[in-house]
């Protein structure tokens, strides 16, 4: 068994695409992802998020991708 306590690489930053029943598409990067509630069934990752319309949690098997594609300094 492995228990990592300290990382001597930072973690990559993501980001995810969520598309809610009530309409909203928004991403959320690596701070607004649930991450207790990430799942790995076959070979997707169920991300969620809680929609920022709607306030329900909803889940993503988008794949994620760098987050300074989408959320690009100005």
């Amino acid at each position: 068994m492995i228990k990592i306590t300290k990382h001597s690489i930072e973690s990559r930053k993501i980001a995810v695409k969520f598309v809610c029943d009530c309409g909203c598409e928004f991403w959320a990067d690596n701070d607004s992802l649930l991450n207790d509630e990430t799942k790995q069934i076959s070979h997707y990752t169920l991300h969620h998020a809680i929609c920022p319309e709607c306030k329900k949690e909803i889940c993503s098997i988008n794949s994620p991708v760098d987050r300074s594609l989408v959320f690009k300094k100005e």
